[in-house]
């Protein structure tokens, strides 16, 4: 039996830095935060991603497209992107989430706004300057993916799940993504001329600077949480080198984020062919944009269900069901038995069973939007500890990033040369792929996020309530 002593120094150990349970907030006296700063940058975040390509499309109506702006529009998102989620997640570890975020959102407005107004001249003029704010305006919405995501779980009041709450901010992305074909569906029927083009494209990518215009404002009043300015650290990156486990958890965070981006835009390479064959005509833009709203609006249940499941709902010995790991695990297995169905139905029939094409198509849409999809983005709000969470949140979502780079440009090629089917078991391959990533580099075990990466499929309350129960014993035996 534990001696007194000994037992009050090992509880002492525990209880003095307490662990909660799995994705709790730590006490505060702070009042709850508002979620709204978070929902409403991710839902800035997908606006202005997904507004770039219908604003080409209205563009090319009446001016000269150059050969280089199909692959340098989203390159300069992409690169752009990319740089933000490193550069100002590693800012919010370092200045704060607060000051990190009002320069994410100076890049997304100007960017936005720039794109707008600042693009006049010849044609391949206003191109090369759309690209050169698009690139600025990636910054910042690169920046938004790692900030948006601690703010949203630093804000938890006592008891409330911050996994369920990056959740349900990170949803708004997906009203963001159906946002800007909505505005196209409204521009599409003025005329087809000058000055109704010119207004349309620089309407589509000005109104991308309202929601961060209005994140803005709310920043600049919001203050850092308690949480963070307890334990932040004077050099972020110094203190995530030397903790070597921080980077193998980035390995399942960013690795598993990184899988899922290819499978997410390698849909691009089939979804046209079956909304044609489906829809009909797709050439007027009124009809593309009604067809990406249909497509978007799928993944909205496959999106909710998910984040309900957030929160572990029951557990076992050997078994959870609910939380990150859950939702990661068995949602790369729905995404791979959905693109395995589809690999099937393309490899026995390739031109014909469009019924079935499309019924598959939707189940390959409702699995795209959920486990991993929801998963990945909260990931490293729960597994990495608040002094350089937002450095490793960044990180993972680059990878993402790189993922989707992988996925828009490797499988054009390879469908051209081999065929659909070949896009499809690739799919099937990589998924299982994020299933071993998953098991093998996602902890389970639930560990003080101070030490090392904490894990949420098994509360360490159990482990130690029997350390508890021997100190009461001790402590009555004394007395």
């Amino acid at each position: 039996p534990l001696s007194l002593a000994s037992t009050t120094r090992e509880l002492h150990s525990i209880t003095s830095e307490p662990t909660f349970p799995t994705g709790e907030a730590p006490p505060s006296p702070m009042p709850k935060k508002s979620n709204l700063i978070s929902s409403v940058a991710n839902f800035s975040i997908q606006y202005n991603l997904a507004s770039a390509s219908i604003a080409l499309s209205f563009m090319k109506q009446t001016m000269k497209e150059p050969a280089w702006v199909e692959y340098a529009m989203l390159g300069m998102v992409f690169a752009g992107a990319m740089s933000g989620m490193m550069f100002m997640g590693y800012l919010g570890d370092l200045l704060g989430r607060r000051r990190a975020m009002i320069v994410t959102l100076g890049f997304t407005v100007f960017g936005s706004a720039g794109s707008a107004l600042l693009s006049w001249g010849t044609d391949e003029m206003v191109y090369a300057i759309v690209c050169a704010c698009r690139f600025l305006l990636g910054v910042g919405v690169g920046g938004k993916f790692p900030l948006s995501a601690v703010t949203s779980a630093e804000g938890a009041s006592v008891g409330e799940n911050s996994s369920s709450r990056v959740g349900w901010a990170f949803f708004w992305q997906t009203p963001g993504a159906m946002a800007p074909y909505l505005v196209a569906m409204a521009l599409s029927q003025l005329p087809v001329v000058d000055w109704s083009v010119s207004l349309a494209f620089r309407l589509l990518l000005g109104l991308g600077a309202i929601p961060a215009m209005i994140v803005l404002q709310a920043e600049l009043r919001a203050e850092d949480s308690q949480e963070f300015q307890k334990k932040r650290v004077r050099n972020p990156l110094q203190d995530a080198v030397h903790h070597a486990q921080y980077w193998k958890a980035l390995v399942g965070t960013g690795g598993t984020w990184f899988l899922y981006d290819i499978s997410y835009y390698g849909t691009a390479i089939f979804t046209p062919q079956i909304l044609e064959s489906i829809f009909g005509d797709t050439d007027s833009m009124f009809a593309q944009s009604w067809q990406a709203v249909v497509v978007t609006a799928v993944g909205m249940p496959s999106a909710i269900s998910a984040i309900l499941l957030l929160a572990p709902k029951s557990r076992g010995k050997w078994y959870v069901v609910g939380g990150c790991k859950f939702l990661d695990f068995w949602g790369f297995i729905f995404i791979a038995v959905a693109f395995g169905s589809m690999a099937v139905a393309y490899t026995l029939d390739p031109t014909g069973s469009k019924w079935l094409k499309f019924c598959l198509f939707l189940v390959v849409m409702f699995s795209i939007n959920w486990g991993p999809n929801i998963a990945t983005f909260v990931l490293p709000t729960s597994v990495f500890p608040v002094e350089v969470r937002s450095t490793f949140a960044g990180l993972s979502a680059a990878s993402a990033k790189l993922g989707a780079v992988a996925g828009t440009f490797m499988y054009k090629p390879i469908s051209t040369a081999y065929g659909v089917s070949t896009v499809l078991w690739m799919q099937v391959g990589l998924s299982l792929l994020g299933c071993v990533v998953t098991l093998l580099f996602i902890d389970d075990d639930t560990k003080d996020k101070d030490d090392a990466p904490a894990g949420w499929l098994t509360d360490d309350i159990d482990k130690r309530q029997p350390l508890i129960d021997s100190v009461n014993a001790t402590w009555e035996e004394a007395r």
